[in-house]
This record gives structure tokens, sequence and C-alpha cells, in this order.
């Protein structure tokens, strides 16, 4: 079943990395926290995340999230939809990002001007390392899935020298 809302997130560095410190954090919230990761390789059962004994593939893979086995039930007749508690499944897909620059338009000022009203314009995104991630939750504008949305953008933006993954 194809449903869902995807929001595409362009990370510095090796996605797997940032991926893994979400699940760190996210099993704060869900202490039963269940991980699939399905590689071109091999298709994996769902099991316990286990911080430290568990390591995403590099390159591509998508890693799949589930509260809890019943959760994991809902998703195959569901799809991505909120259950009662107001929660749902997530999905990582990630890859290498085949380019060294990449054109944009700003939606948002870049820029810290004040009082000046903003006109998009383009830019440029350069540099060496980047990995796509595709991020599918249930819906774009429940306090769900935007917490999910800003816990991995706070993942993206930590470093190692500040917190550990």
């Amino acid at each position: 079943m194809i449903t869902g809302f995807d929001q595409v997130v362009v990370v510095s560095g090796p996605a797997p990395v940032v991926i893994e410190r979400f699940l760190g954090r996210w099993r704060v919230r869900w202490p039963g926290l269940r991980v699939a990761v399905d590689t071109d390789e091999a298709e994996a059962d769902f099991s316990p995340w286990l911080p430290g004994r568990h390591r995403l593939p590099a390159g591509q893979a998508e890693v799949l999230l589930s509260r809890d086995e019943d959760m994991e039930s809902l998703w195959d007749t569901e799809g991505y939809s909120l259950d009662r508690r107001g929660e749902g499944p997530v999905a990582f897909f990630y890859q290498p990002a085949r380019w060294h620059s990449l054109k944009l338009k700003t939606l948002e000022d870049p820029y810290p001007h004040v009082g000046l009203k903003h006109q998009p314009y383009p830019v440029t995104l350069a540099g060496a390392g980047f990995s796509l991630v595709t991020i599918v939750t249930p819906d774009e504008e429940s306090d769900f899935s935007r917490s999910v949305s800003d816990a991995f953008l706070e993942c993206c933006a930590a470093t190692k020298d500040r917190e550990n993954p």
C-alpha cells in the first residue's frame, strides 16, 4: 500500500551516521523501536534496534521503523497512517548524492536581513560527500510527522564533537 508523505533532505556526509543518531534519540520515545533494513542484496525482517550493536550499511538502503509489533501489523493493512496514539510508521530511504553541486531556489532568505521582503532567487549548493535521504511519514501536518522531521533535522546539525551518534 503506497501512502505517506515524502520529504527529501540533502545531508552533509554519510546518511547512515545521521540516521543512526536519529534512531538512538527516537528509541527514547519508542523504547521498543523495531527496525528493518532493506538493501539491494538483502531484505530484512523487523527486529529491536540495539544502539551500538547494529550498523546501517554504507551506500544505499531502506530503513523501516515501527514502534512495536502492533504498528508493524497495521502498516501492512493501513499503510503510513496514524494509529489511535497519533503515531505511525516511518521510513528512511538513503543513498549517496551522485553530484557535487545542485541548483536550488531559496524559499527563505539565507541571509539575516531584517525588514526586507524576500524574493526567491537561485543558489547553488556545492561540496562533496552529500547524501540524499527521503523521510516517509504518515502525513505532512500532524504533530507526530513534524516531530520526526524536526528530530531528524536536529540530528543532521549535530556533530561528533558536540554529541554522540
